[in-house]
């Protein structure tokens, strides 16, 4: 039976751990499993307190058997801080400290950078025809999540660059920067999940190509397909973006994504 139910999929938290919390908690018995798509640090004007909180959490999360935790660009550094080429934009060393503290012991080797399962494709920000050419689902997977074991080292990977989409040196972003506005293209065959580029900025993105503000829904990227030559042409695969501050999340199957509004789940 359980083997039915389809995946729960949740977009950034940004130290809001207790709502996503909730929402795992309250949807209970209709998901067999949950994937959280990263970026669990880092929000404006936080604290040290406020990510040993985030970490804490983090941490017993990890124990879940029916979790699978994703990095995002905001949660390298505090895993990888030796390694330069991974910082962003909110870290900083007392905040670090704090995170160390508590994920201290932790179960942090079931932390990934991708993962594949009933026909989707998830990462933080997604993966970029340059990066992903001629290669399978399971191939993508395998080479991402390969480089684990190395980024303690102080070593550039493209795979994990940060693209000139969102001010970075490199052409194009990779799977923890890809901006899905500006850098994300569909791939033939693969259907991506992703996390990473807010609404708020999809908003900004929108207003600036001059869509008239009305018309824009409050909840932009959980509803946008995208679509080599505009939506008049079939599509090579469906991909969808989930940083829309939890105010949804998706219930997904293999022919199947379901957007959910989790304004029943605040307190």
């Amino acid at each position: 039976m359980k083997k039915n139910l389809p995946l729960l999929v949740i977009g950034d938290i940004h130290n809001r751990w207790a709502f996503a919390e909730r929402i795992l908690q309250g949807l209970r018995g209709r998901y067999r499993a949950a994937i959280l798509i990263g970026d669990y640090f880092d929000r404006f004007f936080d604290t040290p307190a406020d990510v040993g909180a985030t970490a804490r959490w983090l941490a017993q999360s990890l124990t879940q058997p029916d979790r699978i935790h994703l990095l995002g660009n905001h949660d390298m550094p505090y895993l990888y801080p030796e390694n330069t080429y991974l910082l962003c934009p909110g870290f900083n060393w007392e905040k670090h400290a704090a995170v160390a503290q508590e994920l201290a012991g932790a179960r942090c080797d079931r932390l990934k950078l991708a993962h594949f399962e009933d026909g989707w494709l998830f990462s933080h920000a997604g993966f970029a025809p340059e990066h992903a050419a001629g290669e399978t689902a399971e191939s993508l997977v395998h080479r991402a999540n390969a480089l684990l074991p190395t980024l303690h080292e102080d070593r550039y990977h493209s795979l994990l660059a940060c693209g000139a989409g969102r001010g970075g040196k490199s052409i194009i972003g990779g799977i923890t920067w890809l901006d899905w506005w500006s850098e994300f293209m569909p791939i033939q065959g693969l259907n991506q999940i992703v996390g990473h580029t807010p609404d708020q900025f999809a908003k900004a993105q929108l207003l600036r190509r001059g869509v008239d503000q009305a018309s824009i829904p409050k909840a932009v990227l959980p509803r946008v397909f995208r679509y080599p030559g505009g939506k008049n042409q079939p599509h090579v695969s469906v991909n969808w973006c989930l940083d829309c501050s939890l105010r949804q999340v998706a219930l997904v199957g293999p022919r199947r994504v379901e957007i959910m509004d989790t304004s029943t789940f605040r307190t």
